[in-house]
């Protein structure tokens, strides 16, 4: 198994995933929980949903990029303030 080295502890790490998950939106969330939390199938979703694997990728594929704007958005955010409370100025 290929371990990563993100610097932040696992726990930290999901706290930081279930906060970004619960400020998408219900489309969003639900095609990400599935896939990686229920760990359904592209195939099986598509089923389910009744719309074209394609489809599935495509909505997956926009849903991790909005996840991935939350996720930096707040930590930009989390910088900013630790910076301004360090008086460091970049």
């Amino acid at each position: 198994m290929l371990k990563m080295n993100t610097g932040i502890r696992p726990k930290a790490l999901r706290d930081v995933i279930d906060n970004a998950m619960l400020k998408l939106d219900k489309e969003d969330y639900e095609i990400l929980y599935e896939l990686y939390f229920k760990h359904t199938s592209v195939h099986q979703l598509s089923r389910n949903l009744g719309i074209t694997c394609k489809a599935i990728r495509w909505r997956r594929d926009k849903a991790l990029k909005r996840l991935k704007r939350i996720i930096l958005k707040k930590q930009t955010k989390k910088h900013k303030i630790n910076d301004e409370k360090n008086n460091i100025y970049i």
